[in-house]
């Protein structure tokens, strides 16, 4: 008798919270990016008053990035969730139990990224998982790897400089191969116009510099003529092997 009425109490709370999920009409829209997952629960507390329990440890250095438009509550924490080690409990209308899930198993996913016309690898390409805000970035050979990702459904992008983007769902169960395609993609850019313009270097205004017959016989060269002493003048310059004189660096 006792056994028949705990089986019967564990049922009426099974669908009470079963009742509580599918009574649930709060839709949530959210935009995250890279955001601590505590912030996000005290913004839902404080917008829609639901009031989350939950150990600190278990939601301390966790950060979400998530993007969605007007979903169910119970689907919007699984997004919110996705790829974390926590898992959640709606309780009633307004109480939510997030807890961190058994499972303790992780998984890899890796692979290489090719140029589809050429087969080649694409190096140092981008392999994104949006929902975590995680990746990787290829190698020289295309070539990546994710590691420690927990079992769960994610989106993961492919990116690369002059190709398409590709994206690819999966469902982690297991470690993964996953390998990916580029397309070639040309980048444009917006015309430039070049005209021809004229740049005077040139000036109406001159100098002059005037070499006394004293100033030759003092000057610093052996044979005291004209063509060698004017390299005391600013600018000019010249060697008593050659009385060529070099103006700013030009004959």
């Amino acid at each position: 008798m006792k056994l028949s009425v705990l089986v019967l109490s564990i049922i009426t709370v099974i669908s009470e919270i079963i009742l509580a999920q599918d009574n649930t009409t709060l839709h949530l829209s959210v935009n995250y990016k890279n955001i601590p997952l505590e912030e996000i629960i005290e913004e839902i507390d404080n917008k829609h008053n639901i009031k989350f329990s939950y150990l600190d440890q278990f939601v301390e250095n966790k950060r979400i990035t998530a993007f969605f438009k007007n979903k169910p509550l119970p689907e919007a924490l699984q997004n919110i969730l996705q790829g974390t080690s926590l898992s959640f409990q709606i309780v009633d209308s307004t109480n939510v139990i997030i807890f961190k899930k058994t499972v303790e198993e992780s998984f890899s996913i890796q692979g290489q990224i090719i140029e589809k016309e050429s087969g080649l690898g694409v190096p140092f390409a981008n392999v994104i998982i949006a929902s975590l805000g995680a990746g990787d970035a290829a190698g020289s050979s295309g070539f990546f790897e994710i590691s420690e990702l927990m079992p769960d459904k994610y989106s993961i992008e492919f990116r690369a400089l002059g190709y398409k983007q590709l994206s690819k769902k999966i469902d982690l169960k297991e470690d993964l191969i996953l390998n990916a395609e580029l397309e070639i993609q040309p980048i444009k850019f917006a015309p430039v116009e070049i005209t021809p313009g004229i740049i005077e270097i040139s000036s109406e205004e001159t100098s002059t510099h005037v070499l006394s017959s004293e100033e030759i016989l003092s000057s610093p060269n052996f044979f005291k003529d004209v063509y060698r002493s004017i390299q005391i003048l600013p600018g000019i310059s010249n060697t008593d092997l050659s009385a060529k004189p070099r103006i700013k660096g030009g004959h």
